[in-house]
């Protein structure tokens, strides 16, 4: 794989306490950071949803329960909405 280390062991840290949807949104963050396209400085509920088919409401439950496991943390605001990335 062309991740670099610490993302492979990011990415083994948090199998074992995501679930499946958990798991797509942190890997997507993980890819904004590391691609560096427009939404490098963080992603709403809303651009995660768009990006990963999932509906809204399916992501912005989840990441407060993600951020209270150290996995994501807030990067600011947009349009009113909190910015998300992979910590």
């Amino acid at each position: 794989r062309t991740d670099p280390v610490t993302s492979r062991m990011a990415a083994e840290r948090t199998r074992g306490f995501l679930g499946t949807h958990e798991l797509k949104i942190f890997h997507f963050l993980q890819c904004i950071a590391v691609n560096k396209p427009p939404l490098c400085n963080g992603a709403t509920y809303r651009d995660i949803a768009h990006a990963m088919g999932m509906e809204p409401v399916a992501v912005g439950r989840r990441l407060r329960g993600m951020e209270r496991k150290t996995v994501i943390r807030r990067n600011g605001e947009r349009g009113g909405m909190t910015l998300w990335i992979a910590a």
